[in-house]
């Protein structure tokens, strides 16, 4: 006798495993700037920062939210397309009613994805905003051009006498 899955606990199990993978690096990870109304000193190295510089967080959630995002556009359009084909397919005369159940979980947890895409979209906003604000108020320090490599020999200058 065939027996269906439950249908909510799968769908819990796989929102609370995409709730997993995806958090919101920037609402968890990003420190906003302190509140001050004093100067701050005008060049801070990066470990005394006294708030994030650094655009990771933002960056990971921006590739977080368009893969869960177009997972979630993919989900949605399958079962859109698995319940209208199901509507037009020829039911047998003892069952009148279609069965879409596959098709309302694929559209459920497409929908799902989607919430968590904006979720995490919305966490990647305030991380570049949180980010970019910590980077007006403590600029980062001028790169220092690295030195030629020790090993290799240094190419002869243009006003040195040629040695034999």
């Amino acid at each position: 006798m065939y027996k269906p899955a439950n249908t909510r606990g799968v769908l819990t199990a796989v929102l609370s495993g995409l709730l997993v993978w995806q958090p919101g690096c920037s609402f968890l990870a990003v420190v906003p700037p302190p509140v001050r109304h004093e100067e701050p000193p005008p060049l801070v190295p990066q470990a005394t920062a006294p708030c994030t510089r650094r655009m990771a967080a933002p960056v990971l959630d921006t590739v977080g939210a368009a893969g869960v995002g177009g997972f979630g556009l993919l989900l949605t359009g399958i079962g859109f397309l698995a319940r209208s084909s199901d509507t037009n397919a020829v039911q047998p005369s003892w069952d009148p009613a279609p069965d879409h159940t596959g098709a309302n979980a694929a559209i459920t947890l497409g929908v799902g994805a989607l919430v968590l895409a904006a979720v995490t979209a919305a966490s990647a906003a305030y991380g570049y905003h949180t980010v970019h604000e910590c980077r007006s108020l403590y600029p980062l320090p001028p790169r220092v051009p690295r030195s030629r490599n020790r090993w290799l020999p240094q190419p002869p200058r243009a006003n040195a006498p040629a040695t034999p």
